[in-house]
């Protein structure tokens, strides 16, 4: 039900291109991430065919394996009850939860985080779980790169436990998962070894690989009141977690304080808490290094990537406090501190914004593509600026250059430039694709979106010039009312 974005088009779209096209990341078209993301959403679109509502079951079902995972390593840490409050935690939670159930970078990044986690923590002698954590740990990396500070954490904590009783064991597990990291990343270096370099280090090695950076779009000006605001919003977002850990926190400090417990001897006896924590503050703290550093968007110290971690620690020392307390008076009143806990989480987030639409985004998205496929051949590279949903609902093909919508759009004139980056265009590229095109479609929405972003100053300069070449060189095919993106045209060549 809840509203779509570009990126949930995406994703499933450049899955399904490069597993039945053939298309090469970072050599045919834009890629930001190591692209495991997009071939696990494009898995199910090969075997059952192109489809938007596919691509948000297969998140759904992301998501559920990872709180089946969560809740276990609760359970294992603190018994059922961790497990029950683990679980509370994340379904009371829009918030978090509509950004899990769509088909979006996070569902299968934190199922691989979490199911790192767990091998790690639940690993003794057992070396095939030390082997299973390190891929999984490689494989958090392979989803999303700016993970591996956490990935880091989850290897060196791997190694410190069983350094004495099984190293050889811990050496080869970490040795594998990063063998495996280094080859998948060799051959998608190899496809285009300029632009791999440039998206995986922020264009350090050769900033001109990728027209101003590949994170160009994601930069805003750093201040302290956006800052607030944003730490503030992530609170917001994690009410639940930060209530059950302040009293497990005064429990901490009380017992280091006042009963002079050693220090060390107490980190170690929770070492697995310790472990989850680092994992997802090593994530955080590079989050806050690029905002602070490179301008990286401030939006994103609203880190949903950490929720799993944060849940089950929250859960987990929740439950060892409980358990310390002996008047079972005092435990009823600790356990309505959960329930309350949980009612705060729901009404300081209530019903995220993306719910609020009328539910009918997949319909439209289905409306359009019908057209699209009927009138457009499967083979047809077509001249589209839109989001990529109703092609992939289509199953039929947009120019590999535009799937990024007008977010590679430039106000350039060093055509030549663009043109050996091969991922960013401008006007005058914009023009040659055209003339290259047998089919067009664009919708109203693109068009506005186009003049009224604000965030291109020659918008409607821009689309003045697509327009007249549509009606010189084109005919009006259809329009398709109630599309995904308001009404849209489809145009093909005239003779």
């Amino acid at each position: 039900r809840s509203a779509t974005v570009y990126d949930e088009g995406a994703y499933p779209y450049h899955g399904w291109a490069m597993l039945v096209h053939g298309w090469r990341p970072f050599a045919d078209f834009h890629m930001k991430l190591i692209p495991l993301v997009h071939l696990l959403y494009g898995v199910p679109q090969l075997l059952l065919g192109p489809d938007m509502l596919l691509a948000r079951y297969t998140a759904a079902l992301f998501t559920a394996l990872t709180v089946l995972v969560a809740a276990s390593l609760a359970r294992r840490l603190a018994g059922n009850w961790a497990a029950i409050l683990l679980l509370a935690l994340f379904v009371s939670n829009l918030e978090v939860a509509v950004r899990y159930y769509r088909s979006l970078c996070m569902a299968p990044t934190a199922l691989f985080f979490t199911l790192a986690l767990y091998w790690v923590l639940t690993s003794s002698t057992r070396s095939w779980q030390y082997y299973a954590a390190s891929l999984a740990t490689a494989a958090l990396i392979l989803c999303r790169h700016g993970m591996l500070p956490s990935a880091m954490v989850l290897w060196g904590y791997l190694w410190l436990e069983h350094r004495k009783m099984r190293p050889g064991a811990a050496w080869g597990a970490i040795g594998t998962g990063v063998a495996v990291l280094l080859a998948v990343s060799a051959y998608y270096y190899s496809l285009a070894p300029a632009h791999f370099a440039g998206v995986m280090l922020g264009g350090l090695i050769d900033p001109e690989a990728i027209v101003g950076g590949p994170y160009g779009s994601g930069t805003e000006p750093l201040s302290i009141s956006g800052i607030a605001w944003y730490l503030m919003m992530a609170a917001r977002a994690y009410t639940g977690p930060i209530l059950l850990l302040a009293p497990a926190l005064g429990a901490f400090v009380w017992r280091v304080s006042r009963d002079r417990d050693d220090l060390r001897d107490l980190c170690y006896r929770h070492r697995a808490l310790l472990l989850l924590i680092g994992a997802a503050a090593a994530n955080y703290i590079a989050h806050l290094a690029a905002i602070v550093l490179f301008n990286f968007r401030i939006y994103y110290m609203q880190d949903f990537y950490i929720f799993f971690p944060i849940a089950i620690v929250a859960a987990v020392s929740f439950v060892h406090v409980a358990r310390s307390l002996n008047a079972p008076a005092v435990r009823a009143q600790y356990g309505a501190l959960a329930v309350a806990a949980i009612a705060a989480q729901i009404w300081a987030n209530g019903i995220p914004a993306e719910l609020h639409g009328d539910g009918a985004e997949m319909k439209r998205i289905s409306v359009g593509a019908e057209a699209i496929s009927r009138i457009i051949p499967p083979d047809e590279y077509v001249f589209s600026l839109d989001d990529p949903h109703q092609f992939l609902q289509a199953g039929r093909l947009m120019h590999p250059l535009l799937t990024y919508q007008l977010f590679h759009f430039v106000d350039s004139d060093d055509t030549q430039r663009l043109l050996r980056s091969t991922h960013y265009y401008n006007k005058e590229i914009l023009t040659r694709l055209l003339d290259d095109s047998r089919y067009a479609v664009i919708s109203d929405g693109l068009l506005d979106w186009m003049v009224n972003s604000g965030r291109y100053d020659g918008g409607m300069q821009l689309q003045d010039a697509i327009l007249a070449q549509l009606h010189r060189d084109f005919r009006l095919v259809e329009t398709v009312e109630g599309a995904y993106m308001g009404p849209t045209r489809i145009y093909e060549r005239r003779p």
